[in-house]
């Protein structure tokens, strides 16, 4: 017979200079069935620069696994390396991206890669394909290395919220430095990157219902004072409760990133009496080629990240939501703020001004 487990996740919010001195936190509780003692959900961290210590044997295998996202990328590595010197920022204990582009015929690889681990690992898997005159394995971050000039550059340091971990501020860099120069014709950096964009969706979002549990246990997690929770899987006919996603952020590598976007306004349409738990998100990465891939597909290994309100808030069929949105990547940590209110109206009566107003920040460390 299996027990009923009980596992809460205790969220408080940081302070900013717009919010009061103290807000609520609140507790998600998650109920499930086990037969066995449920296992602590693992916590994620809090600084984007951290977030490469914690990447495993494991993080890589479910990434390699993901047909989509690999097929993706080798097909833009096939068409676009051959000849070149490429930099792959974030190489990965397989070298993955810097093997298909030696395959590919780029002429050098240079595999830059922070987890001292997986900079082992890359250097034992480039010595066992007889590989170490095509790819070098640099150990840092790109932003502290001094790296030679390159054609071309590949990477997939894209989070889960695109800008999470730190791709804006990487990119920029390298394309700043010249280690990436931009087309002499064009003075852009047009099929000088690989993926070419990524971008970020959200929607408001309810808690998933007892079907969705009894498949998926377990959630991830956040930092403390991190307002977001990771799903796999997520159902999402089920609990998004707009009628569509809005574009959160657009990050471009065939330009100069702009670190610090304008400011967005993004106004759902709530489509059912629902109890808002946040904002649900997926992203899209998309290659020269016209090819896109999403962790909104069902074998992304990307997980969806739930932006959680101070609470839960109860909201009507009609009622019209409003969220403001602010995001800086000029730093090693991205600074995301936003401030939800509401039209209140419902069923094509206005009910006047906002109800309510609600700040929040995740912060750069």
């Amino acid at each position: 017979m299996s027990s009923r487990v009980t596992s809460h996740v205790c969220l408080s919010l940081p302070v900013t200079e717009n919010s009061p001195a103290t807000k609520p936190a609140w507790c998600l509780e998650v109920i499930m069935e086990s037969d066995k003692k449920k296992e602590a959900a693992p916590r994620m961290t809090a600084d984007a620069r951290d977030l490469c210590a914690q990447f495993t044997t494991a993080s890589y295998a479910r990434m390699k696994a993901d047909t989509a996202r690999v097929q993706a990328y080798e097909r833009a590595i096939k068409i676009h390396a051959k000849g070149k010197v490429v930099l792959d920022i974030g190489v990965g204990g397989d070298a993955l991206l810097a093997i298909m582009c030696v395959r590919a015929g780029a002429k050098k690889v240079y595999g830059v890669e922070v987890n001292r681990k997986s900079a082992v690992a890359a250097e034992a898997t480039v010595q066992k394909l007889g590989l170490k005159n095509k790819i070098e394995i640099l150990k840092g971050y790109s932003t502290d290395l001094k790296i030679p000039t390159c054609d071309l550059v590949v990477h997939e340091i894209i989070g889960n919220i695109a800008s999470r971990e730190g791709v804006a501020l990487a990119i920029y860099d390298i394309y700043k430095r010249g280690i990436i120069p931009p087309n002499a014709d064009t003075k852009d950096y047009n099929k000088r990157s690989i993926p070419q964009k990524s971008s970020t969706f959200i929607a408001p979002a309810c808690m998933p219902g007892d079907e969705y549990w009894e498949t998926h246990p377990r959630i991830l997690a956040p930092p403390e004072n991190w307002p977001m929770i990771k799903f796999e899987g997520f159902p999402w006919e089920d609990s998004v409760i707009s009628k569509e996603f809005k574009l959160l952020e657009e990050i471009r590598f065939d330009a100069m990133p702009n670190l610090k976007p304008d400011p967005v306004s993004l106004n759902f349409n709530i489509t059912k009496d629902s109890l808002l738990l946040g904002f649900i998100a997926y992203i899209t990465v998309t290659t020269h080629t016209g090819i896109m891939v999403s962790s909104k597909d069902a074998n992304s290994s990307w997980a969806n990240p739930l932006l959680l309100l101070p609470k839960p808030l109860e909201v009507k069929k009609g009622e019209i939501m409003t969220l403001e949105a602010k995001i800086e990547m000029d730093t090693v940590q991205p600074r995301y703020t936003f401030k939800l209110c509401s039209s209140a109206e419902v069923e094509g009566e206005s009910k006047g001004a906002s109800c309510f107003e609600l700040t929040f920040c995740i912060p750069r460390s």
